[in-house]
């Protein structure tokens, strides 16, 4: 494998674990310089694309449940808060469906529907912002809290 194959694989897992700031993201991590405009709504857009897929998929399910699960294994004294498990948990899942971006893309596996049914994407170029991930309020982390904790009681 040439080391440009590699760095192409590194660039698209970091805008695929980050489908909002990957571009950035990769650019100050790994120095990776972005494409033009366009190029930049197609890759977000394949990024999203990935997601929507885990989502339709029921993969989403797996992933989140396994990574409460591996939250709560690193934290085996209980001594992070719930607000920090959250976020844990929330990296593991990105991570998760990183790192199954590579494998679908590397051919080692494929969705078991690949004809999926999935809602058209619609990006803007202007200036390429993307709008920010949605903030939960407190009440709604409580309630996410909550769920997670169920799994873990199961």
């Amino acid at each position: 494998m040439t080391n440009s194959t590699r760095e192409s694989r590194q660039r698209k897992f970091i805008r695929d674990v980050f489908p909002y700031h990957g571009q950035h993201m990769a650019s100050a991590m790994g120095g990776f310089t972005p494409p033009s405009i366009e190029g930049q709504v197609a890759e977000l857009k394949e990024s999203f694309r990935l997601w929507q897929q885990v989502t339709a998929s029921g993969a989403d399910t797996a992933i989140t449940e396994s990574s409460w699960w591996m939250a709560r294994i690193t934290d085996p004294h209980g001594r992070a808060s719930m607000p920090e498990t959250l976020a844990t948990t929330t990296q593991l899942s990105a991570f998760a469906v990183g790192v199954l971006g590579q494998l679908l893309n590397s051919g080692a596996i494929q969705w078991a529907n690949p004809e999926m049914k999935l809602p058209d994407l619609e990006v803007e170029a202007q200036g390429f912002t993307v709008p920010p991930t949605t903030k939960l309020t407190e009440d709604e982390e409580i309630d996410v809290a909550r769920l997670l904790k169920d799994l873990d009681d199961e």
